[in-house]
Order: structure tokens, then sequence, then C-alpha cells
């Protein structure tokens, strides 16, 4: 049955492990069949979409096996229990009509309930990238983790989640065309180095309808108006390189805007958190406050 590999095969990484070891939750952890019927999903989770086949091919092994993998489960106030992890064995076995399903009780709070569910869905390749993105944010703004911890807890490199979450800044029809497959997590970022809204919704068209490689939507988007050349906007290739990589460090849209041997470098930010993450990136130390 290959269909079981993915949920017996795969192991819970260590990051996952660690969240789910805290003094607290080892203490009182402990084995038990609960109720389907008494289990509510986790209300953090990040994922909102799931693929159907894989979920049918689970649901068959399940019927087939059962569930090997215990779910991981936290206890509500009125008895009942709340998922922590394992979102898809939880609707899988549902749909194999089992009425009990193996879980592991665990005491955690709040606070650490988005974090398990990202992580786990990180450690699964289960989220698309704006799914993933927005779950970064809510770790960043609302749990107060910087960049480089959340970095340490889903085992993403520093970059790569400054980069998701900047995704978050592109338009409504650029995040749904990601979030649809119409466009890649590639096209995106380069979407984002348009920052007129117009060219932007062309470009994205053009994506779509063209079937553009990432290469082309940035040479495309480097094209600027006649206008803009005259007054010295084009860049050399070589400062454009230059750009995105130091858009790749800083995780925030770089240009870099030459004229003759000299120039200017133009980094954008989002949001007043934003700056003060690229203030102490660039000065190697927080903002002063007057």
């Amino acid at each position: 049955m290959a269909a079981a590999t993915p949920e017996k095969g795969r192991r819970l990484g260590r990051g996952l492990d660690f969240l789910l070891s805290t003094p607290a939750a080892t203490k009182s952890a402990q084995q038990a069949d609960i109720k389907l019927e008494d289990l509510r999903p986790n209300p953090w989770q990040p994922r909102v979409a799931f693929d159907p086949e894989a979920l049918s091919a689970l649901t068959e092994s399940i019927r087939q096996h059962g569930v090997i993998q215990p779910i991981s489960v936290r206890k509500r106030n009125d008895g009942g229990y709340e998922l922590i992890a394992g979102e898809r064995r939880m609707l899988a076995a549902r749909r194999a009509g089992l009425k009990t399903i193996p879980a592991v009780v665990h005491d955690i709070g709040d606070s650490q309930m988005l974090l398990v569910a990202l992580v786990e869905n990180l450690q699964r390749s289960d989220l698309n990238p704006v799914e993933r993105a927005r779950a970064l944010k809510r770790l960043v703004e609302e749990h107060g983790k910087t960049h480089d911890e959340v970095a340490a807890l889903s085992g993403l490199g520093r970059s790569t989640v400054s980069n998701s979450i900047r995704l978050l800044e592109l338009d409504e029809a650029s995040l749904a065309a990601v979030q649809s497959g119409s466009i890649t997590e590639g096209h995106a970022r380069a979407l984002l180095a348009e920052p007129d809204a117009g060219r932007r919704s062309q470009l994205l068209a053009r994506i779509v309808e063209e079937n553009l490689n990432v290469r082309q939507i940035e040479l495309v988007a480097a094209q600027r108006p006649s206008v803009e050349r005259r007054k010295g906007a084009e860049s050399s290739e070589d400062a454009k390189r230059l750009a995105r990589l130091l858009s790749e460090r800083l995780g925030t849209s770089v240009r870099i805007v030459e004229r003759g041997p000299r120039g200017r470098i133009v980094i954008s930010y989002a949001t007043l958190k934003d700056f003060e993450r690229l203030f102490e990136l660039l000065a190697g130390e927080p903002p002063p406050v007057e």
C-alpha cells in the first residue's frame, strides 16, 4: 500500500519534537484512544486546502490498516479534545468511518498551538506558499518571534522566511494566482520587483497567458518606460544581480540606480516593524528610542 508511506514513513522533525517536549507537555503526555466526535480541529491550523487524491488514498489506507501514527491533541475545558497536529489523519479517519483515533494528549498553551501546526505542515511540505507566508507572519506579529527565531523553529533559512513573508506585499489577485498554482513562488518574487500596480497586473496576465518563466518576467519588469530611462533609471546587469542578492539577504525589495560612477540603493519596507528589522540588519543594533 504505497499510499500509506507518506504518513507511516515521515518522522516529525526536530522542531516539532522540541515544541511538544516542554516540561509541562512531557510530564502530562499520555496516549489514549479518543472519540472523534469529541475532537475539534486546531483553530491555528495554517493550511486551508488539502489534496483530495492524497486524502482519499490515506482514507483507504486507514480503512485497511488503521491509524499507524497517533495524532497530538490537548484537552479542552469542557472535557473534549482539540487537535494539535495530525489533521489529515483526523479527516481521513472520519471518512473511513472510525469512531475513535489513537492520540497523545499534551498539556500546552495557546502560544504553542500555531507554532506546532506551522512546523508540522512545513516539515511535511503541506502548505502552499501563501499559507506558509501568512503563518510565518503570524509567528512574527502575534507571537513576537524574530525572523531568525522563526527560521530556527521551522527549519527554513532566514532569507527564506523573510522572502516568504514579503510575498504578502503582493495584491490579492497575485496572491490568489500563487495559491491556486497558476504562477510559482519564483514568479511572485519577480512581480514584487514591479512597484507599479498597473504594470504588475499586466505582468501577471502575461505569465498566465504566455507561460513566461521567471527570468523572462525579471527582464520585462526591469524594462522601465522611456521617460524613466532618459532620467538614467536603467541599471546594468551587474547592478541588477547585486540588487537581487541584497533582496534575498534583506528579505525586501532592493533597487540599485546607477548614474555613471555614482548611484543610490533603494531599500523598500512594508511596515514600521519591517523598517526596524532592516535597520537592525544594516546597523547591527535596533534603532534608538528617543
